[in-house]
């Protein structure tokens, strides 16, 4: 819902007050030029067409101030005549309008036809007018009251009264006095009058309410059509119009039950894209970036984030990511950080530390006999402290795809940034040096290991296999730790007694020797003689990866970066972006016999 506000031209004591609506032809602070006709269907059919309901501030869960008395398009803008009602909140706004206190009103309505110029403004060319409310500040710089008259006087002098007025006058056939009293009656059946005028019999409901999710779909439809096309086709479906209605009359009429939870509507990640890309052309300025939200990608949902995220402190990694946004990012990371794709356990390390108990030596249970008592316990006990790492990682975007709104741009933008993660991640899974900064990785712990040296054979895994059971570890959630060489050479393994391959119809199937595997290049490989490399074979579900609060992030215009030769690359020479992204995690394996690393696996000749 878009709100816009209009000036009004009098009030006079039974809160009866006319104005304009909106102003035709005129820029707003959002960047939106309403033209001339927009409001032609929604008063001929539309939701305004039996008049719309008066609130305060947009509060349209609470009772209504009042209701118009009429609506219509004149050569300036939306004409409108309302009446605000003799409630406790009525008085209170028909006097703060006195005092020339409130002095600014809004409306809510669905954008249904625009499209956007060169100069990036919004040309509205179809509305469906929902609501108009009383507010304190106006998006429309010519939103003020031109002329007030209060107290008792006539809410139009007669020799100030236009022609068009006098002519409608003449043809109801009723004196001044008698339709000024047929208002009165009108305005005495208030907000009650208006939701029954806008509220459906229950029976048109069951005939005319298309199913939910086709209501919720063709409203997203709506929202986001013909963004950059000048040219709008015409939706003249009556479905779709009365659904609408009843959408809004929903929200008017709901009766205190439990709102319904938010969800964006995007694909996983897309969001979080988005938002890093509002953030930087925005300067960092949230309100600004709101506004990007709303106005480049249409996104209610991104732009209630981003508003939400103002409140938050900035830090040293830019900007926080709103959770919604954050916690998409992991299951995205499980197809590419082996770790996590093999099944490694995430848990939450609130104040930066965690302390994970665990028995290393003998067993704490025995049997015992009648009246006896139970004997001593041998066993020890030890401790896993995860304490949190930061991590750095940063991500090199073309300015072609930060100018682009299109769908395609942002996902190669989150699929370059998740994979520069994953592979930060995996390499410090496997090679960290436990240092105050960096994580201890599984090659620098006192894991178990199987002397290999030589090429894979028939025998290969079952030696791997055969340690995890000899220390009594959990097998039965194992998984492989391949790099691409290794890979290749259980491809290729030849089953001696039938010179058939021996692993690749398991290998095809994405297991090894029966249980699951990933590859990652961040497993090194020698370049000696015969190239050997390492494996590990192991439950990755003792694997503990120990995360402290939400992801932070940050686009920089300016910088360099170092890539993997070493080369010096300048975001400003490039036109590129350099997206930095830092999370605090920490690793560490409950139990180390619960992995085992095969030493020395010949890869080649």
């Amino acid at each position: 819902m878009k709100y816009l506000q209009f000036k009004m031209e009098g009030v006079d004591d039974q809160g009866i007050f006319t104005g304009h609506a909106s102003v035709f032809n005129v820029v707003d602070l959002d960047g939106d030029v309403v033209e001339p006709g927009a409001f032609a269907e929604t008063l001929a059919t539309g939701a305004a067409s039996a008049g719309v309901l008066i609130f305060g501030q947009h509060e349209d869960r609470k009772e209504p101030l009042g209701r118009t008395l009429e609506l219509r398009e004149d050569s300036i803008g939306l004409y409108v005549k309302g009446q605000i009602s003799d409630t406790t909140a009525g008085q209170d706004y028909r006097q703060l309008i006195r005092d020339g206190v409130l002095d600014q009103m809004s409306i809510g309505y669905i954008a249904l036809e625009y499209y956007i110029d060169e100069q990036q403004v919004r040309h509205l060319t179809k509305l469906d007018l929902l609501e108009i409310s009383i507010v304190n500040y106006p998006a429309n710089t010519e939103a003020r009251i031109e002329s007030y008259k209060g107290g008792k006087k006539p809410m139009e002098p007669k020799d100030t009264k236009s022609k068009e007025t006098k002519e409608q006058t003449t043809e109801t056939g009723l004196t001044q006095e008698q339709l000024q009293a047929l208002l009165e009656q009108a305005a005495e059946a208030g907000a009650v009058k208006a939701l029954k005028a806008m509220t459906p019999e229950e029976d048109e409901i069951k005939e005319e309410t298309p199913p939910a999710d086709e209501t919720k779909e063709d409203c997203r439809e709506d929202e986001t059509k013909a963004a950059g096309e000048k040219d709008v086709k015409e939706v003249k479906s009556t479905a779709r119009l009365a659904a609408v209605q009843r959408k809004y009359a929903e929200i008017y009429l709901n009766a205190g039950g439990a709102p319904k939870e938010e969800k964006s509507t995007l694909p996983a990640g897309i969001g979080w894209v988005r938002y890093q890309k509002c953030m930087m052309r925005a300067n960092k300025d949230y309100d600004h970036a709101a506004h990007i939200a709303r106005k480049e990608y249409g996104d209610a949902f991104l732009e209630k984030q981003i508003k939400a995220m103002s409140v938050t402190s900035p830090t040293d990694g830019g900007y926080l990511v709103p959770e919604v946004y954050a916690s998409e990012i992991i299951p995205l990371l499980r197809d590419k950080a082996i770790v996590l794709k093999l099944g490694a356990s995430t848990l939450p390390m609130d104040r930066g530390n965690l302390n994970l108990p665990k028995m290393t030596s003998g067993v704490s249970a025995s049997y015992v006999g009648e009246l006896r008592k139970a004997k001593a316990s041998k066993a020890k006990f030890g401790n896993v402290r995860l304490s949190s790492k930061k991590l750095m990682c940063k991500v090199i975007i073309s300015n072609d795809l930060i100018r682009s709104n299109a769908y395609g741009a942002d996902q190669t933008i989150l699929n370059d940034a998740t994979t520069a993660m994953a592979l930060a991640m995996d390499r410090a899974a496997f090679l960290g040096k436990g240092t105050e900064f960096e994580p201890m990785g599984l090659f620098n712990m006192d894991i178990p290991t199987v002397e290999l040296n030589a090429a894979p054979n028939e025998g290969t895994t079952g030696k791997l296999l055969a340690k995890l059971l000899q220390n009594n570890a959990d097998t039965s959630k194992l998984g492989w730790a391949i790099n691409g060489f290794a890979w290749e050479a259980f491809y290729n393994v030849v089953q001696a007694a039938s010179g058939l391959y021996l692993y690749r119809d398991q290998m095809d199937a994405g297991k090894l020797n029966g249980h699951e595997f990933a590859v990652s290049n961040q497993i090194p490989v020698s370049a000696a003689s015969g190239r050997p490399t390492d494996i590990v074979l192991g439950n990755w579900s003792e694997f503990m990866i120990g995360r402290q609060g939400s992801m932070e992030s940050e686009m920089f215009r300016e910088g360099t970066i170092t890539d993997e030769n070493g080369e010096t690359v300048s975001a400003v020479d490039q036109d590129c972006t350099i997206l930095r992204i830092i999370d605090l995690h920490d690793f560490g394996v409950r139990h180390e016999e619960s992995f085992v690393i095969g030493k020395g696996l010949k890869t080649g000749a």
